[in-house]
């Protein structure tokens, strides 16, 4: 089941600066083409257990989930809790209303969505130190990290509450290799402090940059762990589609 939305919002946050957004209503027997992201499934453990993590301790997400598989048009209070979920986890509004929409579909079906968002978010990230945007670049970054994590969980099969830097930490506990543990747990660690430095600006341009090279160390070499898990025509595409 999927919804229609028309984004209205700022795209690149140069602060802590909302959003608007209208939602379309849209009729569940007649869903949406959601770029292909997969079908929806009922009777998943995996679906139904993440559906019932989220009702019990984000009452108010699974609320929005309802509304927009509902296709109901979203108050106020709606959207300011998409506006937090996009601040916790530095994805665009609408990366996050399709996140909230889709989360009773099987992961494993949206393998291709969570790899087009990391390189997105990676890409963007890189272009923005590019730049010399530092606040802008770590935030991206930290998108892109969270987005590597979903598609790590969701080659496995298993829901993340990525918003939740506790759930994220539990996936990496219970589910991440030993070996690659403490890669996955550095490269979320230090990617929080890029996070922090978009909304706190406190890295000096020194320190930034050493953070950054860490950073980008760790990212190319837990890609290319979560990459060779691909399916082949996923690992075909990155080839000849690369930047």
């Amino acid at each position: 089941m999927g919804f229609a939305l028309e984004p209205q919002y700022q795209r690149e946050r140069a602060g802590t600066a909302g959003y608007g957004v209208n939602i379309k209503v849209a009729g569940t027997l007649y869903p949406v083409d959601l770029n292909g992201v997969g079908r929806t499934l009922t009777g998943v453990s995996s679906t139904l257990g993440i559906l019932h993590e989220v009702s019990r301790e984000w009452p108010e997400v699974f609320e929005l989930h309802v509304k927009l598989n509902m296709g109901s048009e979203l108050d106020e209070k709606s959207v300011g809790w998409l506006e937090e979920l996009s601040k916790a986890c530095g994805w665009d509004l609408e990366d996050v209303i399709e996140e909230v929409g889709n989360l009773n579909v099987d992961p494993s079906e949206r393998v291709d969505r969570y790899r087009l968002l990391f390189e997105n978010y990676y890409g963007r990230a890189l272009e923005y130190k590019e730049r010399g945007d530092t606040r802008q670049a770590g935030e991206k970054m930290w998108g892109a990290i969270l987005a590597l994590i979903k598609l790590y969980a969701s080659l496995k099969g298993v829901p993340v509450i990525h918003w939740s830097r506790g759930k994220v930490d539990s996936f990496i506990t219970g589910n991440v290799e030993a070996r690659y543990k403490k890669l996955f747990r550095d490269l979320v660690d230090k990617a929080h402090v890029l996070h922090e430095h978009f909304y706190e600006g406190r890295l000096d341009p020194k320190s930034f940059d050493e953070r950054w090279e860490k950073l980008l160390e760790l990212v190319e070499r837990a890609r290319s762990i979560v990459f060779k898990h691909l399916p082949f025509l996923s690992r075909w595409w990155r080839v000849f589609h690369v930047r």
